[in-house]
């Protein structure tokens, strides 16, 4: 049987602590549901800790700086997904690279998504109040957003999901 992993991304810190709350609430949501594995990860490689396979279905939730309004969700797929700036890092892979080797290594397309909230700009200081506010809702949203594509997930398998 194939199991559902989402997986969410980022840090302790800032703007990148949304998916890593976004993930606790979600686990708190599908705790004891069979299939459906919830985790944090500060590295998309960090997946490969996990017992994937091919058959499995991948989520990934993170908070991403583009041109979105924040607070905004978007959902991509590896071929809508962007490369994000190159970055200097002893790990080298950023989700985009994660992605294409699980690509590469035969998972479907079908069956990887991400969920990621738009953060506010980094050149737009922001007060410890503001910031807690934006990390509440976008934790929120992620939450409802993933929320319903894994229950219709759960309803309707990985292949048939309308979402």
């Amino acid at each position: 049987m194939s199991s559902l992993y989402v997986f969410g991304l980022g840090s302790p810190y800032g703007w990148d602590q949304a998916g890593w709350l976004a993930a606790g609430a979600l686990g708190a949501t599908f705790a004891g549901l069979p299939g459906i594995r919830v985790d944090t990860l500060s590295h998309p490689v960090g997946l490969f800790t996990h017992p994937v396979t091919p058959e499995d279905g991948l989520i990934f939730i993170d908070c991403m700086m583009g041109k979105a309004t924040p607070g905004t969700v978007q959902r991509f797929t590896p071929q809508t997904l962007p490369s994000s700036q190159p970055l200097l890092s002893s790990h080298g892979f950023d989700l985009k690279s994660t992605v294409d080797i699980l690509m590469e290594m035969g998972f479907s397309a079908k069956r990887i998504h991400i969920f990621a909230v738009e953060a506010p700009a980094q050149s737009v200081p922001m007060e410890a109040q503001p910031q807690q506010h934006f990390l509440d809702q976008a934790t929120r949203v992620l939450h409802a957003t993933v929320k319903i594509w894994v229950e219709e997930w759960w309803v309707t398998g990985l292949d048939n999901s309308t979402v």
